[in-house]
């Protein structure tokens, strides 16, 4: 299986970590880190995306601000993945 973690910051970084030492050996992991400097509304995310975005089966999320989640629909159509992992936060 093909995964791709999307990451910003610390965080994300070490569950892609654990996930190397700890996976199951079929595991592709592939890792996109994405900046910090993201607004949180975008016109057009497509500005914001990193150029070469791999091949993915699944998508997992660890974004650490709203901005990536704009991100996140363009990211799974490039990537081709069939499933996602995202976080849901009610901000209210």
């Amino acid at each position: 299986m093909k995964l791709l973690a999307i990451v910003q910051g610390n965080y994300g970084k070490r569950m892609v970590e654990a996930w190397h030492a700890h996976g199951p050996a079929e595991w592709e992991i592939e890792t996109l880190e994405i900046t910090n400097a993201l607004p949180t509304m975008m016109e057009d995310p497509a500005q914001f995306l990193p150029p070469d975005i791999p091949q993915a089966d699944l998508v997992i999320s660890l974004g650490e601000n709203a901005g990536a989640a704009e991100l996140l629909p363009d990211i799974v159509k490039a990537a081709g993945a069939r499933a996602v992992i995202a976080p849901v936060d009610n901000r209210a």
